[in-house]
């Protein structure tokens, strides 16, 4: 049986809302192109090169711990310490 192409995770979406409160989703199954396409964002906005990535590396494992706790009915707390 072959992969769904209409599954996607949270940590694959990216969200952008214009001045005029338009929403732009993007979904990037990608790992090294979602870290581009957020380096560069973040270098458009803030017109900085400084190192955002550290922010999101930490916000996708969260979301990965929460998804595989939601996946067990566990509280992330369980899931961690069970993993442990």
């Amino acid at each position: 049986m072959g992969q769904r192409d209409d599954i996607f995770y949270s940590w694959q979406c990216v969200s952008l809302v214009t001045e005029s409160n338009t929403t732009i989703d993007f979904l990037i199954k990608d790992e090294t192109m979602m870290l581009c396409f957020l380096r560069k964002m973040h270098q458009l906005v803030y017109n900085s090169d400084s190192d955002c990535m550290k922010a999101y590396k930490l916000m996708k494992l969260k979301m990965k711990i929460s998804y595989g706790a939601w996946q067990r009915s566990q509280t992330m707390t369980q899931f961690v310490f069970g993993a442990i």
